[in-house]
């Protein structure tokens, strides 16, 4: 897994094969193999995708990310 800064604090980008970040085919296998099919969410985006999901986050309808940040941010002292 590697990870890096970027313009948010929050961000982590994960890379399959970078240092130890999983195998493709062990991760299908083992997420499609039960009775509820899943799939690491680390395959879903490259860096542009990330790009991309990012900006989609700053659009005003999209206020669920903020809204979830907002509350992580208000309770996590107590939360820890």
């Amino acid at each position: 897994m590697t990870t890096r800064t970027a313009p948010g604090p929050y961000r982590l980008d994960v890379h399959p094969g970078a240092g130890g970040g999983g195998d493709l085919a062990a991760d299908v296998r083992a997420g499609f193999s039960g009775p509820r099919k899943t799939l690491p969410p680390k395959y879903f985006y490259d860096e542009t995708g990330s790009e991309l999901f990012e900006q989609i986050t700053l659009v005003p309808e999209n206020y669920q990310t903020r809204t979830e940040l907002s509350i992580l941010r208000d309770i996590s002292g107590d939360l820890v």
